[in-house]
């Protein structure tokens, strides 16, 4: 009921933005857009987008630009607690730190708000120091410790400090280098509230709006549209970045194939039920079908591709059987979509683009529409719910429609345009389809076949140039490459990542830095089949790390009994390695002959293991210890999986260089964040190539620089046996066989910390010691005249 009324209050308080006494005063709005959004499982938040109509402009060439500003600024918004219309409601604009907007080591922490705010005696917009402003060292420092100082001073006692003379004064400092501090922490140009310092952790607001919503706000003026887009697009989809690799590594998975649509479809949309994190409050709105998205501007995707790549919609089955009664040879089996409307345009509307017909337009199907004048007759398909703005002159009125050709439907002319979108195909990367994309779009046109993708559409771009540039200035107001800028922001983003992971090696790392991230525990499991999208069983997010549960502990302790005194002794070391901490990690090779009980002790190494960790049998839903063998049979026999695909190892054993991918890195990271301990069996069948291979792409996930990522291995095997098929020993050097290499006279770095522990006591034929004893010897071609008497010469 309460999203409801949050809803209601919201729509109710735009209607009096508009108001001549409204929180905007004189000033009209032009436009607005409003995205709902649920944060770590919060309460609904609207983010606002708000065009004020002649609102001044910042420029940074005018001087006067900038009193404007501030002017306008003042009027809107303030920090101010002393007013008593608001002293009921002032507490909701208090910010208070919490362990969500702590970011920086422990003991260092500081608020990624940048709480408590800057004090100023004025409102001011400050620039970046220049390059070209040369600082002393001296000066520097100066700056620095009047930054530390301030910061000090208002986390303490910023209520006592009655004005900002007084602040100065503690800091010991005049309010030119004050202003110079604050400059030093700029990137970018920003505007500084006039805000006195006992009201330092107060967010800015809108006096009136304030009242009326009687809740918390943020409002700022933006001189950046762009970076402010990026903060919101960033904020809103933080959550769901774990899904967007999700998508992408399925969009890449059927990339090279040949699935239908359909079948992409219930891909993706497994993808979203299953890994989507959504909360109670959040379900609960959208169940009630309120709306997440609302705009004065109504947005058109315009698919601008070739003809023949576009996706259609067939007709209704009732339509198929009428045109196959009247006409069995006809190939009309395709709705018409905006751009077939289009070429059925009538003569008055001969000189539109494509363009200007789905911007100014709406299509309805029959020719009389009646309507609210507060309606902008938005088509029923509009993603966005739209924001009434006329609600004091709401009247029905009847709009005659257009009549297009062929009896295709009707056109009314809209108040405001629509915002056009299309593919925007790169000139310098897809010259062709960028000239037949400008063609299409801004060039009146009949019939698509004949005058576009059949023309020569870089020389039709030059003969019409002027007309197509005076049609595309009306949708590309800004003269910027949008290319180009979707670009730099795609590189910068990447350069964040490469410097994040470089700064966060082994060494400055927790090692339990993924906890950090809300890495999600509550997905559905098999949803999918819920929906009928799949069969049980079948789950293309779950993960390939399956583990066995942990048993009972009579179960337990009686697996323990049944261990020799070799076995039991290594059980114990290990455990005591665990507990300690102190000799983490260890590396220990487990050898012994047949029937020594290798993989029992592995049993048992991953129950006592595991129980340090968990502490109630049954599932275990994480991978504290990961099993794994060299064949599907050896890892069916001890619960695990195999060594490819645990570590996503190639088939090819000479091309173990290539490395993991961004997202297989990231996914491997994610279903493996608290793993300890590596167990892997068969080690006599694993080349050195693959071995190493296994060593870096573990440092790889992890972002670390020691061998494994720093977890423990055991390997288990025995040499005697199976050797490595196509490969060295996992013992050698795996460049090795380069004879002009250096490398020939080192020891293989992954395999040299490893330990021998040498299981010697037969147990599968320890009722029969003499015939076990006599398969040893065997193993190890040293058998003896009475070995061979035991009838072995068929097996020699």
């Amino acid at each position: 009921m309460w999203l409801s009324i949050y809803n209601y209050r919201l729509r109710e308080n735009w209607k009096l933005w508009d108001a001549e006494d409204g929180p905007f005063l004189e000033y009209k709005i032009g436009g607005k857009t409003c995205r709902i959004e649920f944060q770590h499982r919060g309460s609904p938040h609207a983010h606002q987008f708000v065009l004020i109509k002649d609102a001044p402009k910042f420029d940074a060439e005018d001087p006067e630009s900038y009193d404007r500003v501030i002017e306008f600024i003042d009027k809107m918004i303030t920090t101010d607690t002393d007013d008593p219309e608001v002293a009921d409601v002032i507490y909701c604009q208090r910010h208070r730190c919490t362990h969500t907007c702590r970011k920086g080591k422990k003991g260092k922490e500081t608020c990624r708000f940048n709480a408590p705010f800057l004090p100023m005696p004025r409102t001011m917009i400050l620039e970046p120091i220049p390059d070209s402003m040369q600082l002393s060292k001296e000066k520097q420092d100066r700056l620095k410790e009047i930054n530390k100082k301030l910061h000090d001073i208002l986390e303490a006692d910023s209520a006592s400090i009655q004005s900002f003379d007084e602040l100065l004064q503690r800091l010991e400092c005049n309010f030119d280098d004050y202003l110079l501090a604050a400059r030093s922490k700029l990137k970018n140009r920003k505007v500084f509230i006039k805000r006195e310092p006992k009201n330092s952790r107060i967010n800015p607001y809108n006096k009136k709006i304030l009242i009326t919503m009687r809740s918390n706000m943020d409002i700022q003026f933006i001189l950046d549209i762009y970076s402010c887009i990026s903060y919101v697009v960033d904020y809103v989809n933080k959550s769901d970045k774990g899904l967007s690799r999700l998508l992408r590594k399925c969009v890449e998975e059927y990339k090279n194939g040949n699935a239908s649509i359909k079948s992409k479809l219930s891909a993706m949309s497994k993808i979203m039920y299953n890994s989507s994190e959504t909360s109670a409050q959040e379900a609960s709105w959208i169940r009630s079908r309120l709306p997440m998205c609302m705009s004065t501007d109504v947005v058109e995707f315009i698919s601008s591709g070739p003809k023949a790549t576009r996706q259609r919609m067939l007709k209704s089955n009732a339509e198929l059987e009428r045109i196959a009664k009247s006409n069995p040879d006809s190939v009309d089996i395709y709705k018409k979509g905006p751009i077939d409307r289009y070429a059925d345009r009538p003569d008055e509307l001969e000189d539109i683009c494509l363009a200007d017909f789905i911007a100014l337009y709406n299509y309805h199907t029959k020719g009389k529409q009646t309507t609210t004048d507060n309606d902008d007759d938005a088509p029923e398909d509009e993603e966005l719910d739209v924001i009434d703005d006329d609600n004091d002159n709401e009247q029905t009125v009847e709009k005659k429609g257009i009549e297009l050709k062929n009896n295709s439907g009707y056109l009314t002319v809209r108040r405001r345009p629509k915002i056009i979108r299309y593919a925007r195909f790169n000139r310098h990367e897809d010259e062709a389809n960028y000239f037949r994309e400008m063609v299409l779009l801004f060039l009146p046109w009949r019939n698509e076949d004949e005058e576009v993708e059949s023309q020569d559409c870089a020389k039709k771009f030059k003969e019409n140039e002027a007309i197509i540039k005076r049609n595309y200035d009306k949708y590309n107001a800004i003269s910027l490459d949008i290319d180009a800028i979707l670009q730099e922001i795609q590189n910068d983003r990447n350069a964040e990542e490469n410097i994040e992971a470089e700064s966060n090696n082994r060494e400055n790392v927790d090692p339990n830095f993924l906890n950090a991230y809300d890495f999600d525990d509550n997905i559905v499991p098999n949803a999918a089949v819920e929906m009928g999208l799949e069969a049980p069983g079948a789950d293309i997010t779950a993960s390939r790390y399956q583990v066995p549960n942990m048993i009972r502990d009579d179960e337990y302790l009686e697996l323990c009994d049944s261990l020799n005194t070799l076995q039991r002794d290594f059980l114990m070391h290990l455990i005591n390695d665990f507990k300690s901490g102190s000799n983490l990690p260890v590396y220990y090779f487990l050898s012994g002959g047949a029937g020594v009980g290798k993989s029992r002790l592995i049993n048992a190494i991953y129950q006592s293991i595991v129980r340090l960790y968990r502490s109630e049998p049954g599932p275990v839903d994480s991978n504290e210890v990961l099993l794994v063998a060299y064949t599907g049979m050896a890892a069916h026999n001890i619960g695990g999986i195999t060594a490819h695909s645990a570590f996503h190892l190639s088939a090819n054993q000479g091309k173990t260089d290539v490395g993991l991918s961004p997202d297989v890195a990231n996914t491997m990271a994610c279903q493996l964040q608290r793993l300890k301990l590596i167990i892997i069996d068969e080690i006599s069948m694993l080349g050195a190539e693959h071995f190493d291979q296994i060593s870096s792409n573990l440092k790889q996930a992890f972002r670390s620089s020691r061998e494994f990522a720093g977890r423990s291995v055991i390997v288990v095997g025995d040499f005697n046996q199976l050797r490595p098929v196509g490969a060295s020993y996992v013992f050698s050097n795996k460049r090795a066989h380069h004879r002009n290499s250096l490398t020939i006279l080192c020891e293989n770095p992954q395999w040299s910390p490893f330990r021998l522990f040498e299981l010697t006591e037969i147990m599968r034929q320890k009722d029969d010691l003499r015939f076990a004893e006599a398969l040893t010897r065997l193993a190890y071609g040293r058998t003896t005249a009475e070995d061979n008497s035991m009838n072995f010469q068929p097996l020699l």
